[in-house]
């Protein structure tokens, strides 16, 4: 500890140690997402204390309600790259995970894990949402001048020898409107009157108000957010963009002409006009959105929606809404963004340059109950739906809007219905199964398979002797909550980065990026005059 003089080191060290709390024993990268009970999916840096998580009520499996107790962030020279079959996440290497060990679920710190292992990940999500009350946006409300104040304004103009180029460097107002306006040809908002009035230096002019045009009034009839319109974001946040313009009104897409159909006549329900039209250099057809309300209602719901692609990410008013809604967002972004394959082996994908927007639908998927992998592609992020149970689950919960996806896909579940393939891996090994259950399975070695186990579960149920051994086959892998993801892969980086860690109580656990993870935070705190550092704690004081 070194010299401090007179005084004993012990009940000074002891004593600032009652007060510290040990941040960062094992963390998380700053942008793993985690889910939280209302909904929201957040990066962990941007959790706050109380803040409620949703998490699993162990040893059960049973869903439950935690809350955040203790959040903090330290540098680590070290950090372990987890991808497993379903999700990927960066962790330091005292980060424990739970992994399925012979009948048990065992705490495994990454630095312990193979590829090969079981992790335990999320099945489904069960958070039902609520209704969502859509932000407020005023109309515009324009002006004109009556036609003895234009007279007074063009006698001043004239005296003055002003030109209306002089007057557009003065109030930033383009001259040929400034004309306009002073002649009565056109309204214009309250600001730029008092802008031409302070250069002419003019007083008592009264302004006429003026209804807004279509393209500024509010023409939404629905004040809560509906699937009709989650779906026109998620469309939008696919496909959309805006047409060079200062201002926000005019909102362009383009697609097949038949898909493009389908959203004029949603748009048309909502009470939004639209124009298609033929691209004139692109062999695509074009939908033009032309209303300033929408503009900035999509802007208040989510500033990033018409950003680079990379920026993109799911709006926290989907996020928090009802299944319906957030299954509407869902069908938008896949009949933008989506693609069905052909073969038995392919699935329905959809990329993205941006991470988090594809992590955060592969979290609103599971509150349907259909799981997705992540996987890297060369530009950018990737994420699939395998499989005949969540292709089936996709078709009936999610779907396509899109003509030519909903002939694909009728396709691929057909292509399917026909394969022999037994579904995803269980951690089971069918050599330390009894040889009853062997006959049943009809092999003698390897890892069961979920289609295998679903034939076997239904056999099970008539057998008495194997009573125990059903309860825990149901417990462990016909929860719907739960699912085992086996690790593919595992590297190491050595580089310095930040990271984040919390604390979850009463559960101890929650999920990060769509894995169970242990509580990764803990205190340092004096007891019988003796430093104690545990994990799974409060905040201490004293």
């Amino acid at each position: 500890v070194g010299y401090i003089g007179n005084r004993e080191a012990n009940e000074i060290v002891l004593k600032g140690i009652k007060r510290l709390e040990y941040r960062g024993y094992d963390c998380l990268n700053p942008n793993t997402l985690v889910q939280l009970s209302d909904g929201r999916i957040l990066p962990i840096k941007e959790l706050c204390l109380n803040s409620k998580i949703f998490s699993l009520k162990l040893p059960s499996l049973a869903s439950e309600e935690g809350s955040v107790v203790i959040k903090g962030k330290k540098e680590k020279n070290k950090v372990y790259k987890i991808l497993t079959k379903h999700y990927y996440i960066e962790c330091s290497p005292e980060h424990k995970f739970f992994v399925y060990d012979s009948g048990k679920i065992v705490e495994k710190r990454a630095c312990e894990l193979k590829a090969g292992d079981f992790l335990l990940a999320s099945g489904k999500i069960s958070i039902k949402g609520k209704k969502q009350k859509l932000p407020n946006i005023q109309n515009t409300i324009y002006y004109r001048i009556s036609a003895q104040d234009s007279k007074i304004l063009k006698k001043l103009i004239r005296e003055n020898q002003y030109s209306y180029n002089y007057l557009e460097g003065k109030t930033g107002i383009h001259h040929q409107y400034i004309k306009d306006y002073i002649e009565g040809k056109r309204a214009t908002i309250k600001e730029r009157w008092e802008k031409i009035f302070n250069v002419l230096k003019v007083k008592n002019i009264k302004l006429k108000k003026e209804l807004s045009s279509h393209s500024f009034r509010s023409v939404l009839k629905c004040s809560y957010l509906t699937p009709q319109l989650s779906q026109v974001i998620g469309y939008l946040m696919g496909d959309g963009s805006r047409i060079e313009s200062k201002k926000n009104s005019k909102i362009k897409v383009e697609d097949n002409k038949n898909t493009l159909k389908v959203y004029k006549n949603i748009l048309k329900k909502l009470g939004i006009s639209s124009i298609l039209a033929k691209h004139k250099w692109k062999n695509c057809w074009q939908l033009r959105i032309y209303s300033a309300y929408l503009g900035k209602l999509f802007e208040k719901i989510s500033p990033q929606l018409f950003n680079y692609s990379e920026e993109r990410e799911v709006p926290e008013i989907v996020q928090k809404s009802e299944l319906k809604c957030v299954a509407g967002f869902l069908r938008g972004l896949f009949d933008a963004e989506g693609f069905v394959g052909e073969r038995i082996g392919d699935g329905v994908e959809i990329f993205s340059s941006s991470k988090k927007l594809i992590q955060q639908v592969q979290l609103l998927l599971l509150r349907m109950g259909i799981v997705s992998s992540f996987s890297f592609s060369r530009k950018g992020y990737l994420l699939t739906i395998y499989g005949l149970e969540n292709l089936r689950l996709f078709k009936r919960k999610v779907g396509f809007s899109s003509p030519l996806k909903i002939e694909r896909l009728n396709k691929l579940i057909e292509k399917h219905k026909k394969s022999k393939r037994r579904g995803y891996i269980l951690p089971l090994k069918i050599e330390a199964l009894p040889s009853e259950i062997k006959k049943i399975i009809k092999r003698k070695e390897g890892y069961l398979f979920y289609e295998e186990l679903k034939l076997l579960i239904k056999k099970l149920r008539r057998m008495r002797k194997f009573k125990n051994f059903y309860e825990f086959i149901n417990r462990f892998f016909m929860n719907e909550a739960v699912l085992w993801s086996r690790i593919r892969k595992i590297e190491v980086s050595s580089s310095t980065h930040e990271m984040f860690d919390i604390t979850v109580e009463p559960t101890k656990n929650f999920i990060a990026n769509g894995i169970f993870v242990h509580n990764s935070c803990g205190v340092a705190f004096l007891k019988d005059n003796s430093i104690v550092i545990k994990k799974d704690v409060g905040k201490i004081d004293d």
